[in-house]
């Protein structure tokens, strides 16, 4: 693996981008929470910051339900971008693009085997 990683108990090595990931999807969480309840958004939106911050925590552990669940996350939040778009909203280039970006990543073969050994 040509990546910087981190060494795990198991003897799992966990890749650093994983590691970033799993904090800004943390943090993205706490966000989506405070947001959909200052703002008394539909209950759907604090769902999927709970889900966020549960998915950090299996993606720092290398959870292979985390790596499927993320991706999954990523697909739902892409799909609501491209919605509110074609809808006449703004479009969230940052929200499609990023989502892109970690579908992509997740998906390279030498990630996903961290994930599933």
């Amino acid at each position: 693996m040509d990546e910087s990683v981190i060494e795990e108990e198991e003897g799992k090595q966990r890749p650093v981008v994983v590691s970033i990931l799993a904090v800004i999807l943390f943090f993205n969480g706490i966000l989506t929470i405070i947001n959909g309840l200052s703002f008394e958004a539909n209950p759907i939106v604090l769902v999927m910051g709970g889900v966020a911050i549960l998915l950090s925590v299996g993606l720092l552990m290398l959870w292979s339900w985390a790596w499927v669940g993320t991706i999954l996350l990523q697909i739902v939040a892409v799909g609501f971008a491209i919605y509110d778009w074609f809808t006449g909203g703004p479009i969230d280039v940052l929200a499609i693009g990023l989502g892109v970006i970690i579908i992509l990543y997740l998906l390279r073969s030498e990630i996903r085997a961290v994930f599933f050994r």
